[in-house]
């Protein structure tokens, strides 16, 4: 079997409402295969954006395959899209294309996630669900601080098909320690840009929402230069010793370790998902939930 790519992009994101670096801000790690590797701290979303999108052009242009794996959910569960735009298929898309049209960031990260979450709920629920956590002074009838109490259950999943069973936050959860809601909230915007940007669409494509579940080869990609796939950096152990950053060390250690199965003819297999998954929820993942890669 014989590689796949030619490089390995992996992104730690982040919801910070500030410029910031270091500890719980966005690192990104792009190992070249017999090249080396490099890892950056941007400040802003932007910045990563605009870092990213130049990384992607230039495996473009190179004629070069690139893997590119951020850590936040690229799909919420299932039954949430079609409330939120009835009319939209596919799925995901419909998803994708709301956040882009109205999630805004600007260049020194202030941003309009809460007013979003509010949106949503008042339009989905007309009261409080299913978003939930925020700072006192944005907190309304229609999003509130703390979980709503169970009388008050999500009218969706509290996790997708890929989460349960496992100690994965909610992507409802918009705030708090372990949060991961607002990421989304803030990534997939930025996920729509890079994949529908006039260069780069013709050559990228999102894993399962475009290829399927099933083992990728490069006959299959042909043509592909770029490969967006959900990843979790928290799937390979790394620990870190005292004054290192374990953002940095995780997308340095998930990067390392998809080259390494490439190397190893193995990482074709991860693309397919969970064998052990029903024709109903498989439909479910590659429509509208997504997966992580490796999961």
């Amino acid at each position: 079997m014989s590689k796949i790519f030619d490089g390995y992009l992996v992104v730690d994101w982040s919801a910070n409402a500030r410029p910031k670096t270091g500890k719980d801000s966005i690192w990104w790690c792009h190992l070249v295969s017999g090249v080396g590797e490099e890892t950056q701290n941007p400040a802003t979303r932007q910045a990563a954006f605009s870092q990213i999108r130049s990384i992607l052009l230039d495996y473009k242009s190179s004629h070069r395959r690139l893997l590119v794996g951020m850590d936040f959910s690229y799909g919420y569960p299932q039954g949430f899209a079609h409330r939120l735009q009835p009319s939209v298929k596919p799925r995901w898309k419909s998803v994708w294309q709301y956040l882009h049209e109205h999630i805004s960031d600007h260049e020194d990260n202030r941003n309009n996630r809460f007013p979003v979450a509010t949106a949503i709920n008042r339009q989905l629920s007309n009261g409080h669900r299913p978003f939930w956590g925020c700072p006192k002074a944005v907190q309304s009838q229609y999003l509130l601080m703390k979980k709503p109490h169970k009388e008050h259950e999500s009218m969706f999943n509290e996790y997708r098909i890929v989460e349960q069973d496992s100690a994965a936050q909610s992507v409802w959860k918009l705030l708090y320690a372990g949060s991961v809601g607002s990421q989304v909230l803030m990534g997939i915007p930025y996920l729509y840009r890079l994949l529908f940007d006039e260069e780069l669409e013709a050559v990228s494509r999102v894993w399962p929402f475009q290829t399927g579940l099933k083992p990728l080869n490069s006959s299959d990609l042909d043509g592909i230069n770029v490969i967006h796939a959900e990843v979790y950096p928290s799937l390979v152990k790394s620990r870190a010793a005292a004054g290192e950053i374990k953002d940095r060390l995780q997308v340095q250690a998930l990067a390392d370790h998809f080259a390494r199965l490439d190397e190893q003819g193995r990482l074709h297999r991860l693309f397919a998902g969970r064998r052990t998954l029903t024709s109903e929820e498989r439909d479910i993942v590659e429509q509208e939930e997504g997966w992580i890669l490796g999961m």
